[in-house]
């Protein structure tokens, strides 16, 4: 289960790599989306630290992203503890989302 969401969770950010490469309008504007977006997630989801300890409306807004999620995941199966298929879904929704966007992208750009 654990290989399921690691794949899951690199699906996702591999579909949000395509929407950023079309958005993007130069090279320099990639490494922005990563000190801006990617950077702040990798230290508030859970991953470095608890997110318990944010306040309450913060709280919610990083436990609805994807590494928040699949932080968490791993961590119950590593514990022995039960998987949390809202989870899978939260990023189910994510792929859908920017895998939908991509496609928009990709056919905006072959019908020029």
């Amino acid at each position: 289960m654990s290989f399921f969401i690691m794949f899951l969770n690199g699906t996702v950010f591999a579909a949000v790599g395509v929407v950023v490469s079309f958005v993007a309008k130069n090279h320099t504007d990639a490494p922005r989306f990563s000190n801006y977006i990617i950077m702040p997630m990798s230290y508030l989801c859970n991953t470095f630290f608890a997110a318990d300890t944010l306040p309450s409306g913060v709280r919610q807004v990083v436990y609805a992203l994807p590494l928040s999620q699949t932080s968490g995941m791993i961590r119950s199966i590593a514990a022995g503890e039960t998987t949390n298929y809202i989870g899978i879904l939260i990023l189910l929704a994510y792929l859908m989302v920017f895998t939908s966007i991509s496609f928009w992208f990709i056919y905006k750009k072959k019908n020029l």
